[in-house]
């Protein structure tokens, strides 16, 4: 779907992305994981065309649709009402082979009635991650890039989530630091370090991380008591 070919990212002075090449297939659950500020976001953007790097190159199939779940909100159009950011003017939309009414999924997105003619921008944190996650099954796609998805998600709609994510056939990228959430979703990950490398692992991702904290000197305890979310 994506080939990405010795691309570098350099801002500053200090090397974010260092000769990163990769090739993502069709069907591949990719998770980012890392620091905070490590470069999990900025190739992400890189993916979707927003930025560019210093050099190397990102080449796409020809049949490639992709769409983004993004931590920023841009998507939304936040004067329009709830109902404004999903319709597009239609009153029903099809998922997985069902029909579905526009309100009735808000409904079960535990958008209230009010909420629904209400502009997009009266809305908490976690209701914007709902309404976000609800745009991603109206578009036609083949690959997912997701930025933190799990951010503001309460508990039924993060299972709802992982279902919807183990039962896409396209491919997924997305960074966390939700680490039973990356167990759940993938299989191979791609660990971005300080110093602007990024090393490809494929596999059981529980053994992948007791590898990686090993080499760091972290043990099982440390992570388990950092709420099992990677620092």
């Amino acid at each position: 779907m994506i080939k990405i070919n010795n691309i570098n990212l350099i801002y500053n002075n200090i090397h974010i992305i260092k000769n990163f090449s990769d090739k993502i297939l069709y069907g591949e659950k990719i998770a980012l994981v890392g620091s905070n500020g490590c470069g999990k976001s900025s190739i992400l953007k890189i993916l979707l065309k927003k930025l560019l790097p210093n050099n190397g190159s990102v080449t796409y199939s020809n049949q490639i649709k992709i769409q983004e779940l993004d931590q920023e909100y841009d998507l939304l159009e936040k004067n329009n009402s709830v109902l404004e950011n999903l319709s597009y003017g239609k009153d029903s939309i099809e998922i997985n082979k069902k029909t579905y009414t526009i309100i009735g999924l808000l409904k079960k997105f535990l958008f209230s009635e009010d909420q629904i003619y209400s502009p997009a921008k009266s809305l908490s944190g976690g209701e914007i991650s709902r309404l976000l996650l609800l745009k991603l099954f109206f578009k036609p796609s083949n690959v997912l890039i997701l930025d933190e998805p799990t951010n503001h998600l309460d508990f039924k709609m993060l299972n709802f989530l992982e279902k919807f994510l183990m039962n896409y056939t396209g491919t997924v990228i997305f960074a966390s630091h939700d680490r039973y959430f990356v167990n759940k979703i993938s299989k191979k990950l791609w660990f971005f370090n300080k110093k602007g490398s990024i090393s490809v692992n494929i596999g059981d991702i529980e053994n992948i991380y007791q590898k990686i904290y090993k080499e760091k000197k972290f043990s099982l305890k440390t992570i388990i008591k950092k709420n099992l979310k990677l620092e």
